[in-house]
């Protein structure tokens, strides 16, 4: 009966240990995943962005009609996206809090941009004196 229960202990610390290590590398992986996906979103919001700027430079530069579109793919984690005469700001939810990310522009901006997940269209267009940006 000693023998049983002693085997009995051992299997119980043994699992108990096995259960206590694995827990520890799936909340690990778990907070690297997280921290990976906030980077992969923020390289593409730096890519749509930067984007988005330099068509509206050279679309500024042609002058009136000129006119561009663009098809972006938005992630998710956005807030919102306002666009200010001088930049475009996004407010984008991280794993440590909102954070606002911007990006200037040396030609005037006006318009509105979708913060919603997913594939959007954004008409970029020469006007009187600025560059309207809007996303469908």
């Amino acid at each position: 009966m000693k023998k049983e229960a002693q085997a009995s202990v051992e299997y119980m610390a043994i699992f108990g240990i096995t259960t206590v290590l694995v827990l520890f590398i799936l909340a690990t992986s778990f907070y690297y995943s997280r921290q990976t996906q906030d980077e992969i979103n923020t390289n593409q919001l730096d890519g749509i962005a930067k984007g988005i700027v330099d068509k509206a430079e050279s679309v500024y530069y042609f002058g009136e009609p000129s006119k561009s579109t663009m098809r972006v793919f938005l992630p998710k984690g956005i807030q919102s996206v306002a666009v200010k005469p001088s930049e475009i700001d996004f407010r984008v939810y991280t794993q440590s809090g909102p954070t606002d990310i911007f990006y200037s522009s040396r030609v005037p901006l006006q318009g509105n941009l979708s913060s919603v997940y997913g594939y959007h269209d954004i008409v970029i267009e020469a006007r009187q004196g600025f560059v309207w940006i809007n996303s469908t």
